[in-house]
């Protein structure tokens, strides 16, 4: 099992059959920055290598938002201009 995501902003729990990702950033509405969705894909590779797990419940923290989008620095990886264009064309590559 996970034993902790690369960032507190990410919740991963099993319960038998079930995994649970859980974005945890409800002072932004849960946006998405940058560590947090390469934790989503730490977490979605410890659930796939997990035979037991058959299902995976996605949910955001603080019930005001599920996910509000991406933040700002997650945007342009923290790079402004070209190199910041090509760095998320990079991430958003991530397959599931």
């Amino acid at each position: 099992m996970l034993d902790q995501p690369m960032t507190s902003k990410m919740i991963a729990e099993k319960d038998g059959a079930i995994g649970r990702l859980i974005f945890n950033n409800p002072a932004r509405h849960n946006a998405v920055s940058l560590e947090m969705w390469e934790a989503v894909t730490q977490i979605i590779d410890d659930f796939e290598r997990d035979d037991a797990i058959r299902v995976i419940v996605v949910s955001g923290a603080g019930g005001r938002a599920f996910v509000s989008g991406v933040g700002r620095i997650f945007l342009v990886g923290g790079r402004s201009g070209l190199s910041g264009i090509r760095a998320n064309r990079n991430v958003s590559r991530c397959n599931f």
